[in-house]
């Protein structure tokens, strides 16, 4: 996503995004939830993902919409504005 990390470790991601401090925990005993991330062009975006250890998990043919999962396997949603 382009944000400085500030830390990593098995469980947490901690990110500095510039406006605020973003922490990406996994945690199963949290109930899961989809985060969406509008984008300006969301091929760019699947093509900066990919190079930046994510794996894409879903593609809707003919939308600007995917899911991908980040290195700790936690699931995103980017959608094309």
């Amino acid at each position: 996503m382009g944000f400085k990390l500030l830390k990593r470790n098995s469980e947490r991601l901690t990110y500095d995004t510039g406006k605020i401090t973003l922490y990406v925990v996994k945690d199963d005993r949290v109930i899961p939830f989809i985060p969406a991330l509008g984008v300006i062009n969301c091929e760019k975006a699947e093509q900066y993902l990919m190079k930046n250890g994510c794996r894409i998990s879903k593609e809707w043919p003919g939308d600007r919409v995917l899911y991908f999962e980040d290195p700790l396997g936690i699931t995103i949603d980017i959608v094309e504005k």
